[in-house]
């Protein structure tokens, strides 16, 4: 259907339950003899509405679908981000109010960090699911099903949905003019896969989608037989992740050289244990001799509070939202200050003709 009722500051739409009269006579909605009568009044449709729901509704029309299946596809964890893990922070922070023991998490980010996985983990406990930390699908959907009832989304009286609850924080395609993380990051992707085929060609991490983005999209979509559009829809953005994913398996980790190590593909956060925080931690550890408001850290692989405080430090200095956690646009400020310290000038994937990073 194509209109529909909402609570005004909500978007979900209202369950307007209607009743003939006769063999429903009372279930709390618009009634058939009531509107005619409200009609013969000389009340207009939206009067009758709102003599029935109330003055804070509104009349939308846009299309509603049927109703998919919400689960990402694959189980969430430590160091995922995206819109997935932003809808998941929001619902079990609205849960917690009804279950004060399931922590805050807070800050609301988009990346599965330490406080989110606290929260899951006594989630699963309370409504006895594995104590795993990790929001696989049967985890999701109790979430999602405890969440609906919470608020009572399928009642009259709804709490509703805000537009900050249902509307993600990444766009669903990325295109030319925009700006921002989600462009960064596909900079950064672009960037690499680039170096690594000569068809795909390579961008500077700017954070603006300008013509030299449009080109190299475009040139990534030759390569994998997209339509060449130049717009990052959900199907390019995939296979640019498939891509780079692949290279990152495919190329040995090395710190000996002066080629930098790739972003691994999974934000690391609070909590982590990894190979890829340990390196993170000796490049911190080399700045922190020139940038010395930056702390040292003990580079033992575990990311504690000391080194999300030297990350958010490094953040706070080169211009970077001090989200204390490594994504790929803070890895590659991270790897090019290192470089330009240690070997005396700045290096980015695809920067150079003929660099080679492997």
């Amino acid at each position: 259907f194509t209109d529909y009722i909402v609570r005004q500051g909500n978007v979900e739409p209202l369950f307007a339950v209607y009743c003939d009269g006769i063999e429903v006579p009372d279930c709390g909605g618009l009634t058939q003899w009531g509107s005619v009568e409200l009609a013969n009044q000389g009340y207009g449709p939206y009067d009758i509405l709102t003599y029935y729901y109330g003055d804070d509704i509104d009349i939308v029309t846009g299309e509603v679908r049927e109703n998919l299946p919400s689960y990402p596809g694959t189980p969430l964890k430590l160091g995922d981000g995206g819109n997935e893990v932003s809808q998941l922070q929001l619902r079990l922070n609205r849960i917690s109010n009804n279950y004060p023991a399931i922590p805050k998490i807070y800050p609301l980010t988009n990346v599965y960090d330490l406080s989110t996985e606290n929260a899951v983990k006594k989630f699963q406990e309370i409504f006895n699911l594995p104590v795993t930390g990790v929001t696989d699908k049967a985890t999701w959907y109790k979430i999602a099903y405890i969440y609906a009832s919470i608020k009572r989304l399928a009642e009259l009286d709804s709490e509703g949905l805000t537009l900050e609850e249902s509307a993600p924080e990444f766009p669903e395609e990325l295109s030319q003019g925009m700006s921002g993380l989600p462009v960064s990051y596909l900079q950064y992707f672009l960037a690499v896969v680039g170096a690594y085929y000569q068809s795909v060609q390579p961008v500077e991490i700017t954070g603006t989608f300008d013509d030299a983005t449009v080109a190299s999209v475009k040139s990534f979509q030759q390569v994998y037989g997209l339509p060449q559009t130049g717009i990052v829809d959900r199907q390019t953005w995939d296979d640019l992740y498939r891509a780079y994913s692949g290279i990152v398996e495919n190329v040995p980790i090395n710190t000996t050289g002066e080629a930098p190590v790739l972003f691994p593909g999974r934000i690391l956060t609070e909590g982590m244990t990894s190979e890829y925080v340990r390196i993170m931690q000796e490049y911190l550890n080399y700045i922190h001799q020139t940038y010395p408001d930056i702390p040292a850290v003990n580079p033992t692989g575990y990311f504690g509070p000391i080194t999300k405080s030297a990350v958010t430090a490094f953040q706070n200095r080169f211009g970077i939202e001090p989200t204390g956690t490594i994504g790929a646009v803070t890895w590659n400020e991270i790897s090019n200050i290192y470089n330009e310290l240690r070997f005396g000038y700045e290096k980015s994937p695809g920067q150079y003709a003929g660099y080679v990073i492997s």
